[in-house]
C-alpha cells in the first residue's frame, strides 16, 4: 500500500472526529488538557510523521505498527466521544 493511499483512506474518519470534538466541546474547552485532543494529535503524529519515515526507510514492521496504532487511536477517540455525548 502506498503512503498517500494510507493517509487518504483515514482522512474522512479523522475529519469527522475532529469536527465532532470541536462541535461538542467547543474551542474553549479543547485548549486545556483533553484526552480527545491528545488522541487526535497522536493519530496525526503516527500517521503523518512516523508512518512516512518508515515508508521512506522501507521499514515494513514499524510502518504497519504506526498504521495500526493510528487507527486504534482514532477509534478510541470516537468511542470516548460517543460516551461523552
Amino acid at each position: 500500500m502506498s503512503a498517500h493511499h494510507s493517509i487518504l483512506e483515514t482522512f474522512p474518519a479523522f475529519g469527522t472526529a475532529a469536527a465532532l470534538v470541536f462541535a461538542t466541546h467547543g474551542i474553549a474547552k479543547t485548549v486545556g488538557p483533553s484526552t480527545l485532543i491528545d488522541g487526535l494529535f497522536l493519530h496525526v503524529f503516527l500517521k503523518h510523521i512516523l508512518f512516512w519515515v518508515c515508508y521512506v526507510l522501507n521499514d515494513d514492521f514499524n510502518r504497519s505498527g504506526a498504521h495500526v496504532l493510528s487507527i486504534s487511536t482514532l477509534v478510541s477517540v470516537l468511542l470516548e466521544l460517543s460516551r461523552s455525548l
